[in-house]
């Protein structure tokens, strides 16, 4: 199981899952998530036993709801009408040239 959980304090930050199960017969994808703008954290699982992966990001820290109204990693609060803005960019990256088929 490839797990990756990434905490990010400042935009863009770059998380990575390797070691994937081979695709097309190769070993050595990796999993780029790029955080552009408003996502702070993220979660990334890829198991070993089916060829999916599960990407969560998360625009504010997993567990805040919990946390005192006013907390600095508290739920930020919007007003009516008020937005926000999260943009990722994902990509699957191939393996380097000359890594063989497994």
């Amino acid at each position: 199981m490839t797990t990756c959980a990434a905490d990010f304090e400042t935009a863009p930050a770059v998380a990575r899952v390797i070691d994937l199960p081979p695709i097309d017969g190769r070993e050595g994808w990796t999993i780029e998530v790029a955080m552009e703008e408003g996502y702070g954290d993220t979660l990334l699982f890829a198991p070993p036993i089916q060829t999916s992966i599960s990407i969560e990001p998360y625009s504010h820290m997993p567990g805040n709801a919990s946390l005192p109204e006013g907390h600095p990693d508290g739920l930020e609060g919007l007003a009516p009408g008020q937005r926000r803005t999260a943009r990722a960019t994902i990509r699957l990256v191939p393996p380097a040239t000359g890594k063989g088929a497994s």
